[in-house]
């Protein structure tokens, strides 16, 4: 998984320079977050909401500048 997810980073950064992507994800989902944080990406705030059914979204805010 992580060399396609390397492979959409490296396209979205080849196609849109400069940029940022920004994205969200399950703060206990540790293994994306090392990915990300592994390409740059950084933490950038929290959201915290209900999402219905009695779920709550839990999530980091994660972006990626480049020039």
């Amino acid at each position: 998984m992580s060399g396609r997810g390397s492979r959409v980073l490296t396209f979205i950064q080849e196609q849109w320079k400069p940029g940022s992507v920004r994205l969200t994800v399950n703060r206990e989902n540790l293994d994306s977050i090392s990915f990300y944080e592994n390409r740059g990406f950084i933490k950038s705030g929290e959201v915290v909401q209900e999402i219905g059914g009695g779920f709550v979204m839990d999530d980091y805010q994660m972006d990626l500048l480049w020039q």
